[in-house]
């Protein structure tokens, strides 16, 4: 075998990624976190970001208790831009 050969062949052992590391790295870059009922769109949406609560005008509570619009958190996913 010669010399590019070798090179080439061991080029593309090395360029393979492995299976596991792949599984990994799919499983974090599809990790979306779940939306809100209040939420316009879904979380990572293009074009969207973080907009006080409607319902309880971002501080996380209704009535005493988490607010169940915004799970507690006081902002929602909303569209951002015009057109």
């Amino acid at each position: 075998m010669g010399l590019l050969s070798r090179l080439l062949s061991r080029f593309g052992e090395q360029d393979q990624p492995d299976a596991r590391k792949q599984d990994a790295a799919s499983a974090h870059l599809h990790t979306a976190p779940a939306a809100k009922p209040a939420d316009e769109v879904a979380p990572g949406t293009p074009g969207s970001g973080e907009g006080l609560c409607p319902d309880c005008g971002g501080d996380g509570r209704l009535d005493g208790a988490p607010c169940p619009s915004c799970a507690g958190t006081g902002v929602t996913i909303q569209g951002v831009g015009g057109g």
